[in-house]
């Protein structure tokens, strides 16, 4: 999966995604940890 496709998924821009990846600019909110999540989340996971 590519940036962009993760950008896509969460319904941001690719650059917004590309901060979030950097520790040192990234700053994100509790609503997008849970949105990364769920694109990340396996299958078989249950969420928090």
């Amino acid at each position: 999966m590519t940036l962009t496709d993760v950008a896509d998924k969460l319904g941001v821009k690719y650059q917004v995604y590309q901060k979030l990846e950097n520790p040192e600019t990234a700053n994100p909110t509790l609503k997008t940890l849970k949105k990364i999540e769920k694109v990340f989340a396996h299958p078989g996971d249950r969420p928090p």
